[in-house]
This record gives structure tokens, sequence and C-alpha cells, in this order.
């Protein structure tokens, strides 16, 4: 894993800081009705400098999707 907080953070914590953006990220999408992605892509290129933008477009369009999957099914 690279990026500035894989060096200085644990692999318990990184995930537990993924969960948490993850879960801000699609709270505040659902409420203002923009998926979240626009959030999630800047937060990304903070935490995975050295991953390519599109990779990390792709993971937050995955992101989006499942929160609007679950939405639907709810």
């Amino acid at each position: 894993m690279t990026g500035i907080f894989a060096i200085s953070l644990g692999w318990w914590t990184l995930h537990l800081l993924l969960l948490a953006v993850g879960f801000g990220v699609g709270a505040y999408g659902t409420l203002i009705g923009a998926g979240g992605g626009f959030v999630l892509v800047p937060v990304l290129l903070v935490i995975y400098p050295t991953e390519t933008p599109t990779q990390l477009t792709a993971v937050s369009l995955a992101t989006v999707f499942a929160n609007a999957a679950s939405g639907s099914v709810a």
C-alpha cells in the first residue's frame, strides 16, 4: 500500500479511516442527493497520491454505485 497514510498508520487503522471516510461521504452524498463522488475523489487523492486519478475515479464510481444500490433496496 502506498500513500501518505499507509506509512504512518497501521493496517487496521488505515482501514478504519477508509471505512469512516466512506460512511461520511455516503451520508453526505445521500443528504444532498449528489452521490458523493465529487467528495470522495479528492479525499482519495490525498490518501493515495501515487495512484492515477483514473483508478481513484473508478473506486469512487464503485462506491457511489454501492450507495445508490443500497438506497434502492431500502
